[in-house]
């Protein structure tokens, strides 16, 4: 790489450590857990039902099919 002719060095950034944000960062995951934990449940209530629609439908075929062999 070429140089310019000049240099130029970044300034260094500086963050200051508090306690609050460490809290605050803290208090931030905590609620995200809470809410991944929530859509996770809600998830699975849903498959739930799913699955359950699906195993309903597919004793209701198989009844009929009974039905259509006996010829009730």
């Amino acid at each position: 790489m070429q140089s310019l002719g000049y240099s130029r060095e970044r300034p260094l950034k500086r963050v200051r450590w508090t306690q609050d944000a460490d809290l605050q960062k803290l208090d931030d995951f905590e609620k995200l857990e809470a809410k991944s934990k929530v859509q996770h449940k809600q998830f699975t209530v849903q498959w739930s039902h799913t699955v359950n629609h699906i195993l309903f439908a597919r004793k209701r075929m198989n009844k009929e099919k009974m039905v259509m062999k006996l010829g009730i």
